[in-house]
């Protein structure tokens, strides 16, 4: 039944993708054809936006990692999706195409969304560079180019129509391993989690008490580090950011180091614009959801801004289940 219901998944997330990649670059291309040899937007924004890709993927950061992004419309307005990650947490981060402003945050809990992202993630945790910063590189050469683009617009429109359906092919056969290898990747790194979370005798709650010693915390989980169970927060003091590991047996620091770089520093510093609107402790969200959910234990908190509001999300476990429940902070 589970190998079933996987097969249904990628056939899902397959035809989603598809249907999105070829509905996105025909449109491209035709949105091309009508601005005829006068182009008006801004290198890296789609026709209609005036906001560049790269400032989309720069303003989603504030709820995670950018893993993949794509021009849309909704109510005849245009606005960029943004799959992000934060820790476990997966989300969608709708950026509006004219102001660039962040107009809705929601977490990806279930579905062929939440299957695609776990792909992305499993790509881009082999990244050696962010998407924003690929995207610069792109935009820059195509700013550079741009002299030429009137002549190339007709022949790059047809070409693009012509290379759809063959790209869209070799995704979908690519896609489809992908998205069965990454969902089997997830749920076994979640089996294998909650049969290490009885040994903890510490509470994320107590971890994140203990660790503000260190400074403020703005996120903590409980996780696997080749195999042994920790509980890690990341903390926050002035402009410093530190990831402290709290002893799960004795509820004591066992070591605190700097984040200065990387994908760590980029989820802190987003975590950090989170929880600089918080009016509440992620202690106190954290002891007020598990209150309101008797026998569950809370395995990770992590903060993120939902428009102007910022939120917890906090995931539980009971029994190898988890959950994932949205506490505001304010």
């Amino acid at each position: 039944m589970r190998r079933h219901r996987l097969q249904r998944v990628r056939v899902v997330a397959g035809v989603v993708l598809l249907i999105g990649s070829v509905a996105g670059l025909v449109w491209g291309a035709q949105d091309n054809e009508d601005v005829g040899s006068t182009p008006t937007t801004r290198s890296g924004a789609l026709p209609g936006a005036t906001v560049p890709l790269e400032r989309g993927l720069a303003a989603s950061e504030c709820a995670g990692t950018p893993l993949s992004a794509m021009f849309e419309v909704a109510e005849r307005k245009r606005q960029l999706a943004v799959y992000t990650r934060q820790g476990n947490t997966f989300s969608e981060v709708i950026v509006d195409g004219t102001t660039g402003k962040i107009t809705k945050v929601e977490a990806l809990t279930r579905g062929a969304e939440l299957t695609a992202a776990i792909a992305q993630g499993a790509v881009m945790v082999k990244a050696k560079t962010s998407l924003r910063t690929a995207v610069g590189g792109q935009e820059d050469r195509g700013d550079h180019n741009m002299r030429n683009h009137n002549a190339n617009l007709m022949e790059d429109a047809g070409m693009r129509k012509n290379l759809v359906f063959g790209l869209a092919v070799v995704s979908v056969w690519l896609l489809g391993g992908l998205l069965v290898s990454a969902q089997d990747t997830h749920e076994k790194a979640h089996a294998e989690l909650a049969k290490a979370l009885p040994s903890a005798k510490v509470s994320l709650a107590d971890g994140l008490t203990a660790s503000a010693r260190e400074g403020t915390p703005i996120s903590g989980k409980f996780e696997l580090e080749e195999g042994k169970l920790q509980l890690s927060v990341y903390t926050m003091k002035g402009d410093t950011f530190s990831e402290v590991i709290v002893d799960h047996s004795t509820g004591k620091i066992a070591k605190a180091e700097p984040i200065t770089s990387g994908e760590d520093y980029t989820a802190a510093t987003a975590q950090r614009a989170a929880m600089t609107k918080a009016k509440q402790s992620l202690q106190t969200v954290v002891d007020t959801v598990v209150k309101a959910h008797p026998g569950m234990h809370a395995v990770s908190v992590f903060p993120a801004l939902k428009g102007e509001h910022a939120v917890a999300d906090i995931t539980l476990a009971k029994d190898g289940t988890f959950t994932t429940v949205s506490e505001s902070l304010e």
